[in-house]
């Protein structure tokens, strides 16, 4: 099985790729959507990307992922829709990406933060 770094980079698998990393990393069929506070992400448009838990960022990478959209909102403006796609189910209402994203950066985090919504496609596991 190729990797979609090796369709990418044929001559090179394994380039520099940012890594995304996930403290929940549960995935569903086809485009999922992935929340991150501010603004780092929100140029990764087309970007293949390894995917990892978080602490474990410097093993190799079981998979990759590439980014197919990007929306960049406010947190409590992200369209009840869009979170539907949400790869991790607690967070597929706004209390619960609210709720998740407070204790991953922390409970000051205004509700109204400026927030990268990235939708990406895995790589297929066969």
């Amino acid at each position: 099985m190729k990797h979609i770094a090796e369709h990418v980079f044929p001559e090179h698998f394994e380039p520099t790729l940012e890594t995304l990393s996930f403290t929940n990393p549960v995935f569903h069929e086809g485009i999922n959507v992935t929340c991150r506070k501010g603004y780092k992400w929100s140029e990764q448009l087309g970007a293949i990307v390894k995917i990892a838990e978080t602490g474990n960022e410097g093993e190799r990478p079981g998979r990759y992922g590439h980014i197919l959209g990007v929306l960049v909102c406010k947190l409590n403006k992200i369209p009840e829709t869009v979170l539907a796609m949400e790869h991790d189910p607690s967070c597929r209402t706004q209390e619960g990406i609210i709720k998740e994203m407070k204790r991953v950066y922390g409970d000051d985090l205004p509700e109204d933060a400026p927030t990268t919504v990235l939708f990406f496609e895995l790589e297929s596991e066969d």
